[in-house]
């Protein structure tokens, strides 16, 4: 889907979603909880970016990972929906101790028991308005730049790309 948009000069945006704090929710809630959790956000995904327009995409991408595409117009509306929706559905994942202290405990990487955030999502945005894609392995680049400078931020957050180039649209 990307590389026939950029093939055909269309306009897109592509938002780069993925859960923060996933690992620690799955280590303390388990892995059936873990798949409710991705499928839920596969659920806001489709409900806020497909209902923007027919020519919408939403992939898993695997894990906790997903693109959607968009369009430069509406792909800042449809990461605030996502952030505001899956925000919304988040409590309903936890314990209800774990909801009224705002985090769990669990182990981190090295398997060390620490305190973590609830879940949330940080999406990464690329886009054509200002700046020219050429191809897919540019496009996941970007997207991955951008969702690491989103993760960055506490909650959910998004962070769309910029950077203009010599290229008017």
């Amino acid at each position: 889907h990307v590389e026939r948009a950029i093939a055909d000069n269309q306009e897109l945006a592509v938002l780069y979603v993925d859960l923060n704090q996933f690992k620690a929710y799955n280590d303390a809630y388990g892995y059936d909880a873990g798949d409710r959790v991705i499928k839920s956000l596969a659920r806001v995904l489709v409900d806020q970016v497909r209902n923007q327009g027919p020519a919408n995409f939403i992939g898993h991408i695997g894990g906790d990972d997903f693109i959607a595409l968009s369009t430069p117009q509406r792909m800042e509306e449809a990461a605030q929906k996502i952030c505001a929706s899956f925000d919304a559905i988040v409590p309903s994942f936890y314990k209800e101790e774990d909801r009224v202290r705002g985090s769990i405990i669990s182990k981190d990487r090295q398997g060390n028991l620490r305190e973590f955030p609830l879940l949330s999502v940080s999406i990464g945005i690329c886009h054509n308005r200002e700046r020219a894609l050429q191809s897919f392995a540019q496009v996941s680049a970007l997207g991955a730049e951008l969702k690491k400078a989103a993760k960055s931020k506490p909650g959910s957050a998004y962070v769309v790309d910029r950077r203009r180039d010599d290229v008017s649209r």
